[in-house]
């Protein structure tokens, strides 16, 4: 499947867009290397900050379809450059390993289930945080909400148990801080670049 995102300036009032030259060049290389590209599958999306009505066309003749949201390799990416699209997914994949978690808990020891904790809960919040790190702190409220639950299940730990002491005693780190030390990390080689 080709996904192609495709940004549209301020100025753009036309009600069609041709395909830039980096997919042109994309769609070159296929046909060179003996590939075609299925135009039923491609998507794209238009990143704009207004709402425009309009169609991505290749070569004139061939539409291609367009999406308000594009999964790009595990990541959803809105016309609106948001983590909204991408922010719900996590929350159905962890969901679904919190269900497992506790499923878990009924054979397996606390070790093993930290593990099992930081190979898929915490997998899944690290990819692509880089990009969506920076979302409003609800979106992110979201997560660590969903994180707690995760090591109550863990601990077998009713709601009103608060998850302070499980996370110092087991060096388990948070959302927030998670956040916090990633930021730290991208100041750091953006500095060390900048001034080098």
């Amino acid at each position: 499947m080709l996904s192609i995102v495709h940004i549209v300036k301020e100025s753009a009032e036309k009600e069609m867009i041709t395909c830039g030259p980096i997919t042109a060049i994309t769609m070159q290389w296929c046909e060179i290397n003996g590939m075609s590209v299925n135009f039923g599958k491609t998507e794209c999306i238009i990143v704009s900050k207004r709402i425009v009505d309009i169609q991505l066309y290749f070569d004139y003749d061939k539409i291609i379809s367009r999406m308000e949201k594009l999964l790009y390799l595990g990541y959803v990416i809105d016309e609106k450059l948001k983590h909204g699209g991408h922010l719900d997914n996590l929350v159905k994949k962890l969901n679904g390993i919190i269900f497992l978690i506790k499923y878990m808990a009924k054979y397996c020891t606390y070790n093993i289930l930290i593990s099992l904790y930081n190979a898929l809960f915490m997998l899944h919040v690290r990819y692509c945080m880089g990009t969506w790190c920076m979302c409003n702190l609800t979106d992110l409220q979201r997560i660590f909400v969903l994180q707690k639950r995760a090591i109550r299940a863990i601990f077998k730990l009713d709601k009103e148990n608060t998850c302070k002491e499980i996370f110092k005693n087991y060096k388990l780190i948070t959302i927030p801080s998670l956040k916090i030390s990633h930021l730290a990390v991208k100041y750091y080689f953006i500095k060390n670049t900048v001034s080098s």
